[in-house]
């Protein structure tokens, strides 16, 4: 059984289905912090390797992208069906009943749910999106900033859609350590042209986009760079 397998079975046991947002249990909290610490630690991990060395996407992250499918698999849209459609999967994910969503929550309804592979894989993404969404929404309760209620749900979908389309854009660019040196960055001008950005100066572009100076723009750095610049795929926008 998996980690998020686990963290499922542990949810079950801790609160009956209710009628509406309640108090996450002390239980609760501690599963999602957990996770929320080994999603960062991950994360953290890759971003801070002193060392990697650049190598090709894989055949598998090489694939296409079938952005019809995965928009349709995220209903975001405001019209009653696709309403409809959110209530079921907020109903299915919220694994505990409480009508909160916590990141391992989201993280397994995108795979089992959803059924979304390819951003189930791109746990940056899924990590960025939850959390841009959490507490948004005018709060239940003093806890219920620390999670995703039903009026963030259509929020989150689009947020997952965006960070996606973003992560596919920053491993083009980067490649699988994930991170983009200056080299990367300027060989890619013609791509981000594509994508709805002149760049004209490589150089001082760069050094805008890499933050902290540190001479690699990482995925946190990529996003607030890439929605500044409206940067777009081109596929269908909700």
């Amino acid at each position: 059984m998996g980690f998020l397998d686990k963290l499922a079975e542990k949810c079950k046991d801790v609160v009956a289905v209710v009628s509406g947002p309640e108090t996450p249990t002390d239980d609760e909290r501690a599963i999602n912090e957990a996770w929320m610490k080994e999603a960062e630690d991950e994360m953290a991990a890759e971003e801070q390797e002193a060392n990697t060395v650049s190598r090709d996407l894989t055949a598998e992250e090489k694939e296409a992208v079938n952005w019809d499918e995965i928009v349709a698999k995220l209903p975001a849209r405001k019209n009653a069906e696709e309403k409809e459609k959110r209530k079921m999967l907020f109903r299915q994910m919220d694994i505990n009943g409480n009508k909160y969503l916590s990141l391992a929550e989201v993280d397994k309804g995108v795979r089992d749910i959803i059924a979304c592979d390819q951003i189930f894989r791109s746990k940056p993404a899924i990590l960025r999106a939850f959390n841009a969404v959490k507490g948004t929404a005018p709060s239940y309760t003093k806890h219920s900033d620390h999670y995703v209620t039903f009026r963030e749900f259509r929020i989150l979908l689009k947020a997952l859609l965006q960070m996606f389309e973003l992560f596919v854009m920053f491993k083009i660019v980067g490649g699988e350590d994930r991170r983009i040196s200056r080299e990367e960055f300027t060989a890619a001008a013609p791509k981000f042209e594509e994508w709805g950005c002149d760049i004209s100066d490589p150089d001082a572009m760069f050094d805008e986009v890499d933050s902290d100076g540190h001479g690699m723009i990482l995925f946190k750095e990529f996003v607030e760079w890439g929605i500044r610049q409206g940067l777009d795929t081109e596929q269908e926008d909700y």
